[in-house]
């Protein structure tokens, strides 16, 4: 097995209702099989996959990178567009969703 260098770091899983097809075993194994030390989770305006995608990834040697795609409005766009954003720490993951409730 080949290291590599590559890591996507922008997946919509099964989680992002109307943009992903992923499923997150599937998506852990594929990663594994290419090679790849981690892969990441950025669903949709949404954080209802991580659970199950951190498990996946640790049981096949990947390191899980959990995020997010959300759509941001500023006062002057007429239209919203996406931010990706990457939890850095767990702490900045549970500010976060203390933050959203």
């Amino acid at each position: 097995m080949t290291i590599s260098q590559f890591v996507h770091l922008r997946t919509h899983s099964e989680y992002s209702i109307s943009q992903g097809m992923v499923r997150i075993p599937e998506l852990c194994d594929s990663a594994a099989k290419d090679g790849m030390p981690s892969v990441a989770l950025t669903d949709l305006d949404n954080l209802f996959g991580i659970v199950k995608f951190y498990s996946a990834a640790r049981k096949r040697g990947l390191k899980p990178i959990i995020g997010c795609d959300v759509s941001m409005l500023t006062p002057t766009s007429k239209t919203p567009f996406r931010l990706l954003m990457l939890v850095q720490s767990t702490e900045a993951l549970r500010r976060g969703i203390s933050n959203a409730l």
